[in-house]
C-alpha cells in the first residue's frame, strides 16, 4: 500500500477495551488495534475501572499499531477521541487518579438519584439539564462521593470523562465536549453550557467541572511526555470528539433530521439529529447535544438489547455453545437457526427484556425480565425467537415516541452484531413496519471518531463527497406480511408492562 498517504486516527475508550483505528483522506479504514482492560465489581452492582489501566492499553495498542505497519507518525495528521459515556474520573491537583472510574453501568447511586428527584424534582432537573436524572449519569456517582467517601471529594481538582482522561494523558489539558457533557446531568443542553442553577441546587463547585468545547474542535494537541511513550508526533492536534454513541452515529452517516439510526448492541439506542432544541414530554427520550454545532440529538435506549440474547446464551445456550465449537460457526447462529423453526409471534409467548430495569421510555429502574404466555406447547424454538422479538419490541418503544412527538422518521438504518442475522433483520422490519437500511460493517465508534478527527482538521467536511459513500448501505429489508400481525403482539407487549408495572416494585 502507498505508505505515503495521510492518516486520521480514531481512539475508543470502550467498556472492555481500547479500539484505535486509522482511516485515510477517503474515509478508508487502513488499519486497526484492540487491547483488552480488566473491569472490576468490589460490590454487588458496583462496576469501576482503573484509568491508569485504559492509558497503558493506549500506548501499547499505538506503539503496535505504528511499528507493525511501518507508519511514520508524521502521517498521522490528527487524533479523536470517543468512548464509554458517563464515567466518573476524579483528578486531583497534580493530575493524579484519585480512585478507580464510576462506569455508565454502576448502579450505587439508584437511592441518591431517588432523594435528588424528590428534593428538586423530576420537572426542575429537566428544565434545567433537558434530562431526566438516572444513577448512569455522572453526577449522581459524584454526589455519591461526596456523602460516602469525603476525603476523596475533598482531593478533586477536576472530574473528566473516560475518554478525556486519555486527551489528559496524551496533551495534559483538561476538557469534554458538549456530547460527554450532555450525559452528566449537569449541563444546560438547550444552551450548550453548564447549568449554574443545578450546581447551586446540588452544592457542587463549578471549579471542578473541565471546560467544554464542540466536538470537531482541534482543542490540544500530542505533548512530549506522551511523544515519547506512544511514539506519536509532538505536536499532533487532538480533535475534542465525543461520547460512544454519538461516534457511532457519525459512522452511521446520521447527520440530518429524519435520519434514524439503531445500534443492537450490549444495550440498544435509537438516534436522530434535531435542528433545534425541543423537550419531549417527561423527558421520555434523552436530548443530548451532536457533534455538529447548532444541533442536538434524541436518543432512546433499552438497557438490555443484545445483552438479553447474551444472557439467554449463557444460561440456556449449552447446547448451541457446544455445536458451536464442533461446528465452527458461531453460538449466536445456531440460536438464531433454532428461532427460524418458530412462527411469528412464537405462539403467543412474550419476552420482556428488562434485565437489568429499563431506561427509555418507561425509566423504571425496578422493571424485570419476563417470560409470559408459555404452555406445554411451547419448544426451544420458541424461546429463543420471543427473546429477540422482545428486544425489537423494546426498540419499538422508543421509536414510537419520536412518532407520537412528530420528530421525523424517514430513513432507519441499523448496525451491531444483531444484524448478520437475516432473520433478525427481517424481524425488525416487520415489528418497526418500516424499511430499514442495513449498514455495511465498520469498526463503529472508533471508525466514527476517526472521522470526526479528519473533520477537525478541515481534511474533509461533512458536505465533502467522501460522506456520500461513506456509509454504504449494504442491504434494505421491506416489511414482510407478517407486519401487521407484529403490530397487534406489540400492543400485548406494552399491556404486559403496563399489567406487571407495580409487581416489579415489590421484588428486591
Amino acid at each position: 500500500m502507498n505508505l505515503n498517504k495521510n492518516f486520521y486516527m480514531g481512539i475508543e475508550i470502550g467498556t472492555t477495551g481500547v479500539k484505535i483505528v486509522l482511516v485515510d483522506d477517503q474515509a478508508k479504514t487502513h488499519f486497526t488495534g484492540w487491547m483488552e482492560f480488566q473491569t472490576l465489581t468490589p460490590k454487588p452492582l458496583w462496576v469501576e475501572q482503573h484509568p491508569q489501566d485504559w492509558w497503558k492499553a493506549t500506548i501499547l495498542s499505538i506503539q503496535k499499531l505504528l511499528l507493525d505497519h511501518s507508519i511514520e507518525p508524521v502521517r498521522i495528521k490528527s487524533i479523536g477521541l470517543t468512548g464509554q459515556m458517563h464515567g466518573l474520573v476524579l483528578l486531583n491537583e497534580s493530575g493524579t487518579v484519585i480512585r478507580p472510574c464510576i462506569l455508565w453501568n454502576d448502579q450505587r447511586s439508584k437511592e441518591i438519584c431517588l432523594k435528588i428527584r424528590k428534593d428538586i424534582g423530576d420537572e426542575r432537573i429537566i428544565q434545567l439539564t433537558g434530562n431526566r436524572l438516572f444513577p448512569g449519569f455522572a453526577m449522581p456517582k459524584l454526589k455519591w462521593i461526596q456523602e460516602n467517601e469525603p476525603e476523596n471529594y475533598e482531593k478533586i481538582y477536576r472530574f473528566v470523562l473516560p475518554k478525556d482522561y486519555i486527551r489528559y494523558c496524551l496533551s495534559g489539558d483538561i476538557y469534554t465536549d458538549v456530547t460527554d457533557a450532555s450525559g452528566t446531568c449537569l449541563y444546560d443542553v438547550k444552551n450548550r453550557k453548564w447549568s449554574r442553577l443545578m450546581l447551586k441546587e446540588l452544592s457542587i463547585s463549578p471549579n471542578i467541572l473541565p471546560d467544554v468545547v464542540e466536538s470537531t474542535v482541534a482543542i490540544s494537541k500530542v505533548n512530549h511526555e506522551a511523544s515519547l511513550v506512544t511514539g506519536l508526533l509532538e505536536g499532533t492536534p487532538i480533535i475534542a470528539g465525543c461520547g460512544s454513541q454519538e461516534a457511532l452515529a457519525v459512522s452511521s452517516g446520521i447527520f440530518n433530521e429524519g435520519e434514524v439510526g439503531i445500534n443492537i448492541g450490549t444495550s440498544g439506542v435509537v438516534f436522530t439529529v434535531t435542528d433545534s432544541f425541543k423537550q419531549v414530554p417527561n423527558a421520555t427520550l434523552q436530548n443530548f447535544c451532536y457533534v455538529t454545532k447548532k444541533k442536538w440529538h434524541y436518543m432512546g435506549v433499552s438497557l438490555s438489547a443484545g445483552g438479553a440474547f447474551r444472557w439467554y446464551r449463557d444460561q440456556f445456550g449449552e447446547i448451541e455453545e457446544i455445536a458451536a465449537t464442533r461446528l465452527q460457526k458461531d453460538t449466536y447462529e445456531l440460536l438464531t437457526d433454532c428461532a427460524k423453526n418458530a412462527p411469528a409471534g412464537s405462539e403467543g409467548l412474550l419476552f420482556l427484556p428488562y434485565l437489568a430495569g429499563e431506561r427509555s421510555p418507561h425509566d423504571n429502574p425496578m422493571a424485570k425480565g419476563v417470560f409470559f404466555g408459555f404452555s406445554l406447547r411451547h419448544r426451544r424454538m420458541h424461546f429463543v425467537r420471543a427473546v429477540m422479538e422482545g428486544i425489537a419490541y423494546s426498540i419499538k418503544d422508543s421509536l414510537e415516541v419520536m412518532k407520537r412527538e412528530n420528530i421525523p422518521v424517514n430513513d432507519i438504518r441499523i448496525s451491531g452484531g444483531a444484524m448478520k442475522s437475516s432473520l433478525w433483520r427481517q424481524m425488525f422490519a416487520d415489528i418497526l413496519d418500516h424499511e430499514i437500511q442495513i449498514v455495511r460493517e465498520t469498526e463503529g465508534a472508533a471508525y466514527g471518531v476517526a472521522l470526526i478527527a479528519g473533520l477537525g482538521v478541515k481534511a474533509f467536511t461533512k458536505e465533502d463527497p467522501v460522506f456520500d459513500s461513506l456509509n454504504t448501505v449494504q442491504s434494505s429489508i421491506m416489511p414482510s406480511d407478517n407486519s401487521e400481525f407484529y403490530q397487534k403482539e406489540y400492543l400485548r407487549y406494552k399491556s404486559l408492562y403496563s399489567s406487571l408495572k407495580g409487581e416489579f416494585e415489590k421484588i428486591n
